[in-house]
């Protein structure tokens, strides 16, 4: 009996033993798995937050490309505009970008320079208008009458009349630009005249421009807004735009000539305010010529048209009496009046030719003695006479400004 006990007693220790151990064990394996799953939160931590940062620095490249790309974007339309600033500089380059610049004048100018913005402002939209060949000069010699009225001393009105003349030049250079590329359409010079009607402006532009640095502290750079090939192509193909045939170059051009007697009507107005102006005589010198022979062409175009057309009748009577002579004219016998006419067209082909090139000789004398005015033709001297009132008239008002 003790024996039994014994032997239960002695598995009992040996089940609790085993038991410790078990227990130990597992306390082992539950410390080891508990570190396992510290460790592994910790890497998942840690990659989590190295994944967080590399999204973050990606997002932050993305937005710089983004930013660089929006500010290069920015820069090359400021640059097309051709009003944009570098190295400290002010650019104006293009026609839109002069424009723009002196529309941001307006407003922080005072004086008689506040006028000569307006004016400027206002000449440089019709210079730039693909349609624009006539322009207020009125309101034009209001903006001058007023800058004068503002003018402290002469020499400042020496500044103001010359910054004027300027503009006017610049103003009717354009416009009658516009109607040359219309009515010439295949003058080979006019990419050279544009280029030179944009150095014309920018010069006049850098004047103005040189007032308002001084005052300001500012650099400003102007430059031919016309110089390349590609903007004198983009200028022509305004200026052709404004007109698609025959009656609307007629109407621009009458636009540009009444524009220039509107110039001269209101030269005479304001001859007594603005006074003596070498400047201003030189314009109105320039344009008188101009009218004078736009009027001229007005009055000898029904003329040249009644001697063109004697001339080529006679032509055409010339050619007429070589294949069909009165003296030879038998029409009870066709076969015999044909041979006998193509034996008379042969014959005396070479007296045709002859005659024909006496006539269009003749007719080019006509046309010189009608361009120089210098024929005996009653209409002709009735169109001298006319001419010369007209000038007379426009020479009058030029030299109220003789200096």
């Amino acid at each position: 009996m003790s024996v039994v006990i014994n032997i239960k007693m002695i598995l009992n220790m040996k089940n609790n033993l085993i038991m410790k151990k078990l227990a130990g064990s597992a306390q082992k394996v539950a410390s080891t798995v508990q570190k396992a799953v510290e460790a592994t939160g910790s890497a998942i931590s840690d990659a989590s937050e190295g994944l967080g940062a590399k999204v973050g620095e990606w997002q932050d490249e993305r937005t710089q490309r983004e930013l660089a790309k929006a500010e290069k974007k920015s820069r090359e339309e400021e640059i097309r505009s051709g009003l944009y600033v570098e190295d400290g500089k002010t650019i104006v380059c293009t026609l839109d970008g002069i424009c723009g610049w002196f529309e941001g004048l307006t407003g922080k100018v005072s004086g008689p320079y506040s006028e000569v913005v307006k004016a400027q402002t206002l000449i440089l939209s019709a210079i730039n208008s693909p349609v624009t060949v006539r322009v207020p000069v009125d309101r034009l010699m209001n903006m001058l009458g007023r800058a004068l009225e503002a003018s402290a001393d002469d020499v400042l009105k020496a500044d103001v009349k010359d910054a004027f003349a300027s503009m006017f030049r610049n103003l009717f250079s354009f416009l009658g630009l516009k109607v040359n590329c219309l009515t010439d359409r295949k003058n080979g010079e006019t990419g050279e005249l544009v280029r030179q009607a944009g150095e014309d402006l920018a010069d006049c532009i850098r004047g103005i421009a040189d007032v308002f640095a001084a005052g300001d502290g500012m650099v400003v750079e102007v430059r031919n807004p016309l110089a390349t090939a590609q903007a004198q192509a983009d200028f022509l193909k305004k200026a052709l735009s404004m007109a698609k045939d025959g009656s609307d170059i007629r109407r621009k051009t009458d636009d540009y000539r009444d524009n220039l007697q509107d110039m001269f009507k209101f030269f005479e107005i304001y001859s007594a305010a603005i006074g003596p102006s070498i400047l201003f005589h030189g314009l109105l010198s320039k344009y008188r010529r101009t009218l004078v022979e736009i009027r001229k062409a007005e009055l000898m175009a029904p003329i040249r048209k009644k001697y063109s057309s004697m001339a080529t009748e006679k032509a055409i009577k010339t050619i007429g009496k070589a294949f069909v002579p009165d003296s030879i004219k038998d029409l009870t016998n066709p076969a015999g009046y044909a041979l006998k006419t193509a034996f008379h067209a042969a014959s005396g082909i070479g007296n045709v030719i002859s005659e024909f090139q006496e006539s269009r000789a003749s007719l080019a004398e006509t046309e010189r003695q009608l361009q120089d005015l210098d024929c005996s033709v009653p209409e002709v001297n009735a169109v001298k006479k006319e001419l010369e009132a007209y000038d007379k008239t426009l020479q009058e008002i030029e030299n109220k400004y003789i200096a």
